[in-house]
């Protein structure tokens, strides 16, 4: 059997992310989410850690903040350490490959005069994507 470690989520940040820098100068954005389940007349609220790294960790630290919703992917790592008791810890953490806006942010900027309008990554707009005439092209 083959191993998969792959994580998709939505929900919401707890409180504004936390970031940092390594000695390397790489960003390293740390946030929690709250995610939520339903099953039956019952709720259940999962806490769960994330970690996001280099531009995107930038991105997240400057648009996201506490009750932002999201919708991530990534897989998840273990975390061990041992504290100054002498103690063993390790807890799992998220580790963001992508991270999705599911509402506009707070503190959005708005584009510059001459910025060129994006349309979800593509050239045009839905309205205006030329259409082709299959009759007429030759192959």
């Amino acid at each position: 059997m083959a191993d998969f470690n792959q994580t998709i989520l939505a929900g919401r940040l707890t409180a504004d992310p936390e970031l940092r820098h390594t000695q390397g100068g790489s960003a390293v954005a740390e946030y929690t989410l709250a995610v939520n389940r339903k099953f039956g007349n019952n709720d259940e609220v999962l806490f769960i850690s994330c970690i996001t790294f280099g531009k995107q960790a930038e991105t997240v630290s400057r648009y996201l903040q506490k009750g932002s919703s999201v919708l991530l992917s990534g897989y998840l790592r273990q975390e061990s350490w041992t504290t100054k008791a002498r103690e063993k810890r390790s807890a799992i953490k998220v580790v963001t490959d992508t991270i999705s806006f599911l509402e506009k942010p707070q503190n959005a900027e708005k584009p510059a005069e001459n910025a060129t309008p994006s349309y979800n990554g593509h050239k045009y707009p839905p309205s205006d994507v030329p259409q082709s005439n299959y009759e007429e092209d030759t192959f």
